[in-house]
């Protein structure tokens, strides 16, 4: 989270979650006059073009508000994380619990498995028979998978 915005992000996070929506991440970019918000969500069942549409008309005027700003000098773009969004903060290990992801270790191994939770010293994986407990402190990138095929191939590489 961006220093100095942690209670506008309390208030996104608290409309968005009202709408049936995750607050993921939220950028906001300054120069002069203009604001660029760039807000990432999430539900389990996927974000269409019509879920970014509603998000977009809760946090126009929040951010309206926030900035004291006109229209005209707010960008904002909301998305969905992707399907290989890297990991950015620890709370999107709770977030994406259930989904499979990619972990490679600062010694170079990589795990593929499904997110089964974290907890404030490592994360969790399910990756084919085997539970993996990876500490945090060992993990250089981590990131949703897409890859299905490479994932059913193996486990752990």
């Amino acid at each position: 989270m961006q220093q100095g915005f942690e209670p506008l992000h309390k208030t996104l996070q608290a409309s968005i979650e009202t709408a049936g929506f995750i607050l993921v991440e939220a950028k906001f970019l300054q120069k002069k006059s203009s604001v660029r918000a760039y807000i990432t969500i999430y539900k389990d069942s996927g974000i269409s073009t019509d879920d970014c549409s509603k998000v977009y008309w809760i946090v126009q005027p929040i951010l309206l508000s926030w900035f004291h700003c006109d229209d005209e000098h707010l960008f904002i773009e909301v998305s969905s994380p992707g399907l290989d969004r890297v990991f950015k903060s620890p709370e999107e290990y709770g977030i994406f619990k259930g989904k499979v992801i990619k972990v490679i270790q600062k010694n170079g191994l990589v795990s593929i498995g499904t997110l089964l939770g974290a907890d404030t010293t490592q994360v969790f994986l399910q990756s084919g028979n085997e539970e993996l407990a990876l500490p945090f402190e060992v993990i250089a990138r981590a990131s949703l998978f897409s890859d299905y095929s490479e994932h059913n191939a193996g486990g752990t590489h």
